[in-house]
């Protein structure tokens, strides 16, 4: 898949790989191929801002999570987000927006919810999968 959303340049991630491979483990989850692609090529690459619309709601997306990075990785908000309790355990962490609400994926429905910060109690589903997500995220250019 071509991500037209991506700033920042193609490399090779391969240490975000084996990251993957452990969080996998850690969480008994199964990170989808379409996820591992992009962060092989793009993990901690600047995105454009971009803007979609689900059920009339814009869904804005201005940051993938890194898997691995200084502040704020993918193992971070996973670990934070268990320890404050509100989430649900299948969700994890894809994106976010300026405004601080995060993108989840959930490892049981595949489905990639957004959480607000001031309403943790209704998830909204913003794509019915991550391929879904990138699809709509693409479709915006």
């Amino acid at each position: 898949m071509i991500y037209k959303f991506v700033e920042g340049c193609e490399k090779n991630h391969d240490d975000s790989i084996d990251k993957i491979s452990e969080l996998e483990k850690k969480y008994l989850i199964k990170f989808p191929e379409i996820l591992k692609e992009y962060y092989k090529k793009y993990d901690g690459e600047k995105i454009i801002l971009t803007c979609f619309k689900v059920n009339g709601y814009e869904c804005e997306v201005a940051k993938i999570v890194p898997i691995i990075a200084e502040k704020m990785s993918f193992e971070y908000i996973v670990d934070n987000d268990r320890t404050d309790g509100f989430l649900p355990a299948d969700y994890y962490p894809i994106a976010r927006d300026r405004g601080g609400n995060y993108y989840y994926w959930s490892s049981e429905s595949g489905k990639v919810m957004l959480v607000l910060t001031d309403d943790y109690d209704n998830p909204f589903e913003a794509a019915a999968s991550i391929q879904d997500f990138f699809a709509k995220m693409n479709e915006s250019f």
